[in-house]
């Protein structure tokens, strides 16, 4: 599964190309690294009438879909690529 989505995302991407997806990825994986060790710590404070893993769980889960889908348009964005994001990873749900 890895190896078929690294060759969906950097294909036959000449050198320079390749090397500013990567950059997006790491950017993105970075801050969402960082969200999640957040998300730890607010998950034990948050409300008794929830199970804590099952929450960070969840929430957790839907950071990890924000950041793929935000790699995917970043890849897909010239201008993305070139300057990386720095729109804010939380999703508050």
């Amino acid at each position: 599964l890895h190896d078929r989505r690294r060759s969906e995302l950097l294909g036959e991407a000449p050198d320079t190309q390749r090397q500013a997806i990567l950059s997006v990825i790491d950017d993105w994986w970075s801050r969402y690294l960082e969200e999640v060790t957040q998300l730890k710590e607010d998950v034990a404070w948050q409300s008794l009438s929830r199970i804590p893993l099952h929450e960070f769980q969840r929430q957790a889960a839907q950071l990890f879909d924000h950041v793929l889908n935000s790699i995917d348009e970043d890849i897909r964005d010239p201008e993305a690529i070139a300057t990386p994001a720095s729109s804010a990873l939380r999703t508050d749900s």
